[in-house]
């Protein structure tokens, strides 16, 4: 099998990610020019890259919180790898492009490379935030997070989540319906457990519902 350390060719803060209105992996391809995505289910590399590819090669994986989330969306028929569509980008501590092969240092080999969301992880700060956004076409967004110290130290939780929903601006003839409508949520909890300095386990569950139609 393949192994390596790689390189790191992309890396930004949740705070990056905004500032360069960054919402998903297409649009992190606009900035880190060795990134390419592919929509086509014609693609003839499709199968093998999974949409997905690090300076031209195929084999590249899709990261969160160091562990690797796979095709699912793509195998299930949806043309979409799983991870590549908005809703992963938001409550993040940053995001990082790494050139491969990779094997050693994330256990999955990765011919061209990988993408490694990493989300924040509950601390012993009660804090959160809000954010909402109103646009044309009815577009409506919002995003929160909130960190719950349940024990000092010991027991802390962090529940975020992300949606948009957005009514479609291109009509299409033929089948007389509106294109490009958006109609998205994303949610996570994550539990961090420290009964003792030598003993930590982080829980975190992260799910994501988006409306093909």
């Amino acid at each position: 099998g393949f192994a390596g350390h790689g390189r790191v060719i992309g890396s930004f803060s949740q705070a990056q990610l905004e500032k360069a209105q960054i919402h998903d992996i297409h649009d992190l391809a606009q900035h880190v020019p060795s990134i390419a995505v592919s929509q086509s289910q014609s693609d003839s590399n499709a199968l093998y890259s999974g949409q997905l590819r690090l300076r031209g090669l195929p084999g590249a994986t899709i990261y969160f919180a160091d562990v690797p989330i796979g095709n699912a969306d793509y195998q299930n028929g949806t043309g979409i790898q799983h991870g590549l569509s908005e809703g992963f980008l938001y409550d993040l501590d940053d995001l990082e492009a790494i050139t491969g092969p990779q094997g050693t240092l994330f256990g999955k080999n990765s011919v061209g490379g990988l993408i490694n969301y990493k989300p924040k992880k509950p601390t012993d700060d009660f804090e959160g935030y809000i954010q909402t956004t109103f646009g044309n076409y009815g577009d409506k967004e919002n995003q929160f997070a909130i960190n719950i110290p349940i024990v000092e130290d010991k027991l802390m939780i962090r529940v975020s989540g992300d949606m948009q929903q957005r009514d479609g601006y291109t009509y299409e003839e033929t089948q007389h319906t509106w294109l490009d409508n958006k109609n998205w949520y994303a949610w996570r909890v994550g539990v961090l457990f420290r009964p003792t300095d030598d003993i930590e386990n982080y829980f975190l569950y992260d799910g994501y519902w988006h409306d093909m139609a």
